[in-house]
């Protein structure tokens, strides 16, 4: 799945540790500095003679922090590793290719007067059979 794969990868690059302060589908309170993958609708999937050959999913990564400079550091750092990630497989998933879509950006901020960045990226994988 995209987000096991997003969020495994973003581990191996000491990016968090899931459950701990690095998350799928969701942005708990706790802690202060923490990172998110959400899925969003992405384009159609590529189709073939034979079937379908691609998807092209898109997600969102949002870090929050107290810390305006850490958290944008932070951000753009995922942005660097993801955007032109090409040809890589990721828990048997073949990614041909993944590209940010926008410059990382503020979100919003939070109840605590934490900010939250984003950036959302493209993908393209191969289908993987169910």
């Amino acid at each position: 799945m995209l987000l096991d794969d997003i969020c495994g990868y973003l581990a191996e690059n000491e990016y968090g540790t899931e459950g701990e302060d690095l998350f799928k589908s969701d942005l708990p309170d706790t802690p202060d500095g923490a990172v998110a993958v959400f899925e969003y609708r992405g384009q159609a999937p590529i189709r073939t003679s034979g079937g379908v050959a691609a998807e092209q999913p898109r997600f969102q990564i949002e870090v929050r922090d107290s810390d305006y400079e850490d958290g944008r550091l932070k951000i753009e750092g995922i942005k660097q590793l993801l955007d032109g990630l090409a040809d890589q497989a990721l828990n048997d998933t073949r990614y041909v290719w993944i590209a940010a879509l926008d410059e990382p950006f503020v979100l919003r901020r939070d109840e605590q007067g934490r900010t939250v960045f984003a950036c959302n990226f493209e993908v393209l994988k191969e289908r993987t059979q169910l």
